[in-house]
């Protein structure tokens, strides 16, 4: 792959990057840790223009959309500075009381932000972190010669935790600037859904995949089912599925 400069990775995260790149960038992801940094870096870059009102309305929107608590947590700490100047020395026969009252409320309300930074970079691993993670996981996959209509459900082999689901499209149905909908259903009720997942390609081989909890791909029969986004009542391909309890 030649190398994925900042303006790229930027394109990338707005979604506006074109489908070869993007797919080159994603293979890359997986086993990159210096590429996931790189992109760490420069969507914390996207959130602080977006909290700043630097970014175009289309861009805004998609990165509050995707984003939105990293957002607010930089709204709070821009506003936190805004709303703190540094204090104006005042007569000290003036109230000295209410000084030292408003010195701690701002001490204060700098320790809640830290905690809740420290608590969001906790719960919300950097892309790294996600990729190496994401890339341990169990695959299960999914061919279109194998969608419903057989008389069984394809017998999956039983997981803990989270697996990747990748499910095969057709080459008749596979649209490179698409975005699909994989979803798992018991009966009419949905169990899990992954949206705005981009068409990947191993090979001749063209799929979507999806990071799924393995629980709710058994024990009885689910239907997982492809769409693309905006046609979720016209599925590009099905299966029916069963994986057993993980003992």
């Amino acid at each position: 792959m030649t190398e994925m400069g900042d303006p790229e990775i930027r394109d990338w995260l707005l979604c506006r990057l074109d489908v070869r790149r993007s797919a080159e960038l994603e293979r890359q992801l997986f086993v990159d840790v210096d590429l996931a940094n790189r992109i760490d870096a420069i969507e914390c870059d996207l959130i602080d223009d977006c909290a700043c009102g630097r970014l175009p309305t289309a861009d805004a929107r998609l990165v509050r959309a995707r984003d939105a608590w990293r957002v607010r947590f930089a709204r709070a700490l821009i506003d936190a500075q805004r709303i703190a100047p540094m204090p104006v020395p005042a007569p000290q026969t003036r109230a000295p009381g209410l000084r030292r009252a408003g010195f701690a409320a701002a001490i204060a309300a700098s320790l809640l932000l830290a905690v809740v930074g420290v608590r969001w970079w906790t719960l919300v691993p950097a892309p790294a972190e996600q990729a190496a993670n994401t890339a341990s996981l169990p695959v299960v996959t999914l061919l279109a010669g194998q969608q419903r209509g057989v008389s069984d459900p394809i017998a999956l082999p039983a997981h803990a935790g989270d697996v990747r689901v990748q499910a095969q499209i057709g080459d008749g149905a596979a649209t490179s600037s698409s975005r699909y909908v994989l979803s798992v259903a018991n009966g009419e009720r949905i169990l899990f859904a992954a949206r705005g997942l981009r068409l990947r390609a191993a090979g001749p081989y063209r799929f979507v995949e999806a990071v799924v909890p393995a629980a709710d791909l058994g024990p009885d029969t689910r239907r997982v089912v492809v769409a693309e986004q905006g046609a979720e009542d016209f599925p590009v391909s099905s299966w029916d599925v069963q994986m057993p309890m993980s003992r």
